[in-house]
């Protein structure tokens, strides 16, 4: 099924517009009824796409379904022969399509080598070094202009150091 059948079945015999990448039609818009408004690409996606100049909808052919013969997302899926991949939890459509990928697992992850925790414990520290220190008072007071006071900043860092 494509979208030129969909079209058929709804009464419209669109012409034949361009060659090129598998051809584009040009009819009536069955939504609009705007005439020679409506472009279909039967090549394009999994049985063409539709698109009206007059009212400016479009899509594939489960959305023609949906606008056009009032069809509801599981109905029109169904009728292209479209499987529903369904929400475990709520058993709502997820997705269409006729390739189910599986669930996104994260992969394992090493353990961090204790050289990057060592220099990463370095640096923690550098930085709090310069953020108490006589560099970092242009930056504490913008700190406490946005409320961060000097006790919460010290108290903060010494905790994420381990007492730096």
């Amino acid at each position: 099924m494509n979208i030129l059948d969909l079209l058929a079945e709804d009464g419209i015999t669109p012409k034949r517009v361009a060659s090129t990448r598998g051809g584009g039609y040009a009819s009536a818009c069955p939504l609009c009824g705007g005439d020679e408004r409506f472009r279909a690409w039967p090549e394009q996606g999994d049985g063409g796409r539709w698109w009206c100049r007059g009212c400016d909808r479009g899509g594939d052919l489960i959305q023609y379904l949906r606008e056009v013969g009032g069809l509801d997302f599981p109905e029109a899926a169904r009728l292209v022969g479209k499987e529903l991949d369904r929400c475990p939890i709520s058993g709502t459509p997820r997705s269409v399509g006729k390739l189910r990928h599986p669930p996104w697992t994260p992969r394992e992850s090493e353990p961090r080598p204790s050289a990057w925790s060592d220099k990463a414990a370095l640096a923690a520290g550098w930085f709090h070094d310069q953020l108490v220190g006589p560099a970092g008072a242009d930056i504490r007071a913008y700190l406490a202009r946005r409320g961060l006071s000097d006790s919460i900043i010290r108290r903060g860092l010494e905790a994420s150091t381990g007492g730096g």
